[in-house]
This record gives structure tokens, sequence and C-alpha cells, in this order.
């Protein structure tokens, strides 16, 4: 640059400063420049003053939103536009598909069906079709389930309580006397009513996991969760009172332990979702037993949040559990555990969805087998072992609770099962291996007598295996009553003492149930009145009996406690004795009998307040007791001594016009006694072949319906029948 540009550019900035940039050092260091060439800053230190070109900041404009905001607002209508269409679509579906049902008669049941299943093919096609193409919601998934009966197996409560029904209906109808009063047919309605829902699934459509929030925007580290010191505080007690929830867990999570588990999710954002469930599920449980805080007032206050907390946490999660697991020891633990949440809380068909992804895993995995050259460590195969026996013993007493065949294959086994070893106390081990027996018996039970196979075996062959059940289920009971008194004396800890009660009471009432529903497939001797054997009333008995003892020996344990136990033994047993002492007491009139089953209704209606299952086994046990009760005070009353007599004669010519599988032919269906015809009411005109010796099997009905104990005579036909104005009383 010459001398005069220079001179002609330091005169124009310093009378005109504000046309020359701040120099690049004073630019640079975001301080004050003069704008003078040099500038005072860079005189000072003795530096050249360096200037570079920098473009000039274009001006801001204003950039109007309104046109976004409307296009957003359209997309946004659009899809709720969708959603309703899906919506109406399904409640439609839903009508056309309960009105095909109704209209289907028997005669024309296989097109009435495949009707049914083409417009059910067809719904389902387009709204999955309407569904796909849609955008995803900006809402998260609703987890919604079918309105519909829930499917369960002859063995369920639910069956045996469909046979009450037409129990009693056979009765009332049988007796002018009885039956034409209208208080009698006000209570059948209302016991009909009551039945339907409780074999519905949901009364209304709710979500699957009511608990469930919508997922915090930070993820489930946003999730609320109790203090960390409250968290290690139930470990700590747990762990000095070895609790026997938490002897348990520590088992299966070795080497880790608890305490490990929960600094990991309360201290790191490294967690996976497994591990968080996990450790909300353990303290959830480790929070149920409530001598946990019996010394502790301010954790037993907070102790409905805490287990809010726990509940809503692993609800989310299990909400969030994709179609395709990770196979891997912590998904198979995790989902063990979800099983005993969902039983906790009376949804076995949710536990039993868990349990058969946990059986895949496990056989995925390879927990089911032995094998010879293993390099894995000893007490790592046993942990997996535990683990599997575990997911198999719930799988298998499941199948009796719902009324379905076993997924797990036993000749697919070869693991060992747990056993003590020699000159050890560890009788603990002796009792696993009965109680996996045990499981592996009311599977079996469900496929010998109440699967869709039993039911077309002769009666003497059903008699048969039910006989060898019995008696095999004997023998367990002499040997686990013989382990656990070995048990007692081994250990001196109070508190396991204490759960070993709780064991012992809970197993007794267990085996009295499948003694009560081995029994009903026994049939009764052709000179007998009843419709069950003795054994089986005797075994009905017993079990209310000592479910009515466990409930007095828990009550100081507290309602919530008593809750618990009612969930494991009452719900999740198919606990049928309460229908067979029920069906006694109308045909007896036992008084004695009546005062078991009212106490037994009388005796979970306290623990309903925790649970919502429970509330509908209660409202389901208080119709029936009802039911007992007037119809006893009916039967007693002047005039009504006929009704008893003519049913047990409509009875008989039931059970002689069944064709035996041996001597099936037309001449056995015509030496029926004629006085059972002669006696037949009028009412029952609708039935008239049926009396005049024609086959049963025209209605639709079989021989093990009727005569298989006469207890499983469920048939959609009878209710429908029933239902109509000539089966009116």
């Amino acid at each position: 640059m010459s001398a005069e540009e220079d001179a002609q550019i330091q005169t124009t900035s310093v009378t005109s400063p504000s046309l020359v940039h701040a120099c690049d050092r004073c630019h640079r260091r975001k301080i004050r420049c003069d704008k003078t060439i040099p500038c005072a800053g860079c005189r000072s230190i003795g530096v050249d003053c360096v200037r570079s070109r920098r473009p000039r900041m274009q001006d801001r404009k204003r950039v109007l939103i309104s046109a976004q905001y409307e296009r957003k607002i359209d997309q946004l209508t659009e899809e709720l536009n969708r959603v309703s269409k899906i919506v109406e679509a399904l409640h439609e579906g839903s009508s056309a598909s309960s009105r095909q049902t109704c209209i289907t008669t028997p005669s024309h049941g296989h097109e009435g069906i495949a009707s049914a299943v083409t417009a059910d093919s067809i719904f389902c096609k387009q709204s999955l079709s309407g569904a796909l193409t849609s955008e995803p919601a900006v809402a998260g998934p609703s987890y919604m389930v079918d309105n519909d009966v829930a499917i369960e197996g002859k063995s369920s409560l639910a069956a045996t309580s469909a046979f009450g029904v037409d129990f009693i209906q056979n009765i009332a109808k049988s007796s002018h006397c009885i039956g034409g009063r209208s208080e009698v047919q006000e209570l059948l309605k209302n016991l009909r009513n009551t039945v339907a829902s409780f074999k519905s699934r949901r009364s209304e459509q709710k979500t699957l996991f009511p608990l469930t929030p919508s997922l915090p925007s930070g993820g489930r580290q946003k999730l609320a969760m109790p203090p960390i010191q409250v968290a290690f505080t139930t470990i700590s007690n747990a762990q000095d009172e070895s609790d026997f929830t938490y002897l348990c867990l520590s088992s299966l999570l070795s080497p880790r332990n608890l305490s490990d588990l929960c600094m990991k999710v309360y201290c790191s954002s490294q967690h996976s979702d497994i591990e968080f469930f996990i450790i909300n599920a353990a303290l959830y449980f480790l929070t149920v037993d409530p001598r946990i805080f019996q010394n502790d007032t301010e954790g037993h206050s907070q102790f409905e949040i805490q287990q809010q907390m726990y509940r809503a946490n692993m609800e989310n999660m299990l909400a969030r559990l994709p179609l395709y697991l990770d196979e891997s020891y912590e998904m198979v633990l995790a989902l063990v555990l979800g099983v005993f949440y969902a039983l906790d809380s009376s949804r076995t068909h949710l536990a039993w969805t868990l349990i058969t992804a946990a059986h895949q895993c496990s056989y995925s995995l390879g927990y089911h087998t032995h094998p010879d050259n293993s390099n894995e460590p000893l007490n790592s195969r046993s942990q997996t072992g535990l683990l599997f026996w575990t997911v198999y013993y719930l799988e298998k007493t499941l199948c009796l609770r719902i009324g379905r065949s076993s997924t797990i294959t036993d000749s697919d086994i070869t693991i060992s099962r747990p056993k003590r070893p020699p000159e050890s106390n560890s009788y603990h081990l002796d009792y696993i291996n009965l109680q996996l027996k045990l499981a592996s018996l009311a599977a079996r039970i469900y496929e010998l007598l109440f699967s869709a196979g039993a039911s077309r075996i002769s009666r003497n062959e059903r008699t048969q295996r039910a006989l060898e059940l019995y008696h095999e289920l004997h023998g367990y009971c002499e040997k686990v009553d013989e382990i656990i008194q070995l048990w007692k004396q081994s250990t001196a800890n109070y508190a396991i003492n204490d759960q070993l009660q709780i064991i012992t009471s809970s197993d007794k009432v267990f085996r009295l149930s499948l003694k009560t529903l081995i029994s009903q497939a026994i049939s009764t001797p052709e000179e007998s009145t009843s419709c069950f054997s003795e054994e089986c009333i005797s075994s009905a008995r017993d079990a209310l009996d000592c479910h009515q003892k466990s409930v007095a020996d828990f009550s100081d344990k507290g309602l919530l406690f008593v809750s618990s136990y009612i969930n494991w033994t009452i719900l999740f047993t198919p606990f049928t004795a309460f229908i067979v002492v029920f069906c006694h007491v109308i045909e007896s009139g036992d008084v004695e009998d009546l005062r078991r089953i009212r106490t037994f209704a009388d005796s979970i209606q306290e623990a309903a307040q925790y649970c919502k299952a429970i509330l509908k086994h209660k409202r389901l046990f208080s119709a029936f007791v009802d039911v007992a009760v007037h119809y006893t005070k009916l039967k007693s009353s002047p005039g009504s001594h006929q009704g008893k007599f003519m049913y047990h004669r409509v009875e008989e010519g039931w059970q002689q016009s069944i064709p035996d599988e041996q001597t099936q032919g037309a001449s056995q269906t015509n030496n029926q006694p004629q006085e059972a015809v002669e006696m037949i009411p009028s009412s029952l005109s609708s039935i008239e072949p049926l009396a005049q010796g024609q086959s049963i099997q025209g209605l639709g009905w079989n021989q093990q319906d009727l005569w298989g104990g006469n207890w499983f005579s469920i048939n959609q036909q009878i209710m429908e029948l029933m239902e109509q104005d000539a089966f009116s009383f």
C-alpha cells in the first residue's frame, strides 16, 4: 500500500471511526476497539494492527409460522379421524360378531362358525390395513384387551361355577312348588348374571396394565422410585431377618446381590430395562411382608406409596416388552418375577403369557438339558437349573388353573431335579423336589381327566385314571408332611419357621383341592342319590375347614397378608371344594355344610379391598350362598317335600338314557324306567325326545358331560334352552 493511500485511510478512520471495523486482535479477544489505525490497544503492546475483511451481517427477517401451525393442526385432525374410524369399525365388528353368534343354531353349528370366522377375518383385514397405512400416532400405544369371555378349560373355577348354575336350575325345574316361586326365579337370574360376569375377562374395556403411566421424555430414568435410603432399608431389614423371599431372590441373583443391583439402578444410567424391572420386582415382594416394617413407623406409613411406585414401574416395563425377547438369564428371571406379580394380582391369563415366554427363552438357552462336556461352573449350572425348575412348577400348576395343556414336554428334560446331599440338613431341596412332582401331577390331572381328549373316553377308563391319580396324590401327601416336619426341626430361625407355617397351610389346602378335583371324576355308584362320592364331599369339607383355620392363623398378620394368601391358595388353584359343598347343600339341606360355605364367603370379604379379583370371587361365592340359604328355607317349608324326590327320578332317567360305549345300541336306550318319564314336569317338554329314550347325542350332550361324576355338564345349548320361554318356571 502506498503512503498516500495509507494516509487517506488513516484520515478517514480518524474522522469517521464508524466506517472501520474493529481490528482482528480486539475482535478475537472481545474487547473494545477505538477503530483507529493502529488502535490504542495494539499501540500499547507494540503489535501490528491488522484488519481482515468480514462479511456484513444480513438483516434479520421475521418468520411467520402460523402456516406451519395450521399444517400441524390439519395433520392431527386427520390422525384423530383415522383413530375414530378404527374405533367405530371395532365397535361395529364386535356387535356384528355377537349377533352372528347369537343366531347360530346347533343344527347349523359349522355353518354359523364358518360365517362368523369369515366375517371376523374380513373385519380384521380391513382394520389392520387401515391401521398399517396410517401414520404413527403421537400418543403412546394403548394395551387393550378384548371384552370377550375368557376361554378356560373344564378344570377351572368358571367351569365348575357354570355346573353349579346348571345343578340348581335342574332342581328348581323339577319342582313346581319351589321352582315356580318368584323369589327363586329372581335368585337364579342373579346367579346366572354373576357367573356370566365372572367368566367375562373384563366387564368394560380397560387397559391391560392399569398402573402404566405415560413414559416420561427422559425414559425409564425419569420414572419415580422411592428414595435410595428406603430401598436399602428394605433390603437390610430382609437380610437381617433372613426373609424367605430374600433368600430365594439371592439364590437366583447370585453371584450379584440385591444391594449391588440396587446401587447400579439408583446411581448409574448404564443399567438395562431388565435390571430396572428386577430391582422393582424384588423391592415389591420384600415390602409385601408386613414384618419388614413392624419396627419402622415411618416406613410403614409410606408403605402404600412405595407399593404403588414399584407396581407402576413393573407394569410399565411389562407393557413394553417386545414380541421377540432377548434370550438371556436376566430375561428369564424378569419374566418369572413378572409371573409372580401377575399371580399376586390375580391376572392368571397374563401369568400364562409370561410363563410360556419364559419357557421358550429357557428352552432356547438349553436350561432344560444337562450337557456332558460343559465348561460352565457347577454353581452356575445349578443356578440355571433352579430357574428352569421354577418355570416348570409355575407352568405345570397354571395348566390346571386355567384349563390348558402343558407346553413343557417332560421327555425333553435331561437336567436332574434338586436333591439333598447325603447327611445334609437341606430338607428344603427335598421339599422342592416333591413340589415339582405335585406340579407334574396337576398338569396330568387336567390332561387325563378334564381335557377334550379325556371327555371322549369311557367312564370306566376315566374312573380308573382318577383312582390312579388319587393314590399317587395320597402317597405324595404322606411324604411331604414328613419332609416339612424334618425341615422345621432342622432350622432354629424364627422367620423361616414362620414362613414354613404359611407354606404348610397353603400346601395342605392345595392338596385337598386336588383331591376334590380328582374325586369329581370318579363315577358314583348307581344306587347313590348324590352327584358326588363320599370321598369327594369329605375332601371338599376338609379343604374348607383347612382354609378357615389358615385364615384364622394369619389374621394377626394383617389383611394384606391374608389377601396374598387367598391369591396364592384359592385363586391360584381351581378351588372347586366350594361348589361341591354347595351342590351337597342343595341335595341334602345339610345345615353344617351351609355354615361352611357361608363362613368361606365371609372369610374373603375383608381381604377383597386389596384386590379386585378377590372382590369378583367374593361376589360369585356370595351369590351361591344366597341361593343355598333361600333354597334351604323353601325346601324346609310345608308342601315342598316332593322336589328332591322328583329331581332324583329325573336324574335317574337321564343316567339310564345315556348310551355306554361298551353296550351302545338302540336296545339299551329303550329300557329306562317309565316312572321317570311320567314324573318329568311339563316345563321340560322342550326335551321330550330325551324322555322318550332317543339318543342324548342329538342335543349335543355326551356321556362324560352328564355322567363323569355328574360334574362338567357344562353346555351352551342347555343355557340357551333354559333362557327360552318354554323353560320359564
